[in-house]
């Protein structure tokens, strides 16, 4: 049975967003593969908004592709800085 309710609604001042997110387990499966948000400083899974023509499974895929892509960067480049600082 439906039901109508009266009030604010949400999506009414601003467009919505279909986002996804995605669980990564470690080999033992007692942790989970955590992002930080650059915007709020808050930990949360990684994921992101869904690009028009993106299934779900591939929105979770190339979110938590491109969140590990950066960390991978991140810690070739602070790899390689300290290399050079103690040479």
């Amino acid at each position: 049975m439906s039901k109508i309710i009266y009030g604010e609604r949400i999506g009414k001042t601003t467009p919505l967003v279909v986002a996804c997110d995605g669980v990564i387990f470690d080999g033992t499966k007692h942790k989970i593969l955590l992002t930080k948000r650059t915007d709020n400083g808050k930990w949360c899974l990684p994921g992101g908004k869904m690009e028009p023509g993106e299934s779900a499974s591939e929105c979770c895929v190339s979110e938590v592709l491109e969140k590990q892509a950066w960390r991978w960067l991140w810690n070739v480049w602070l790899a390689f800085t300290l290399r050079r600082l103690h040479r």
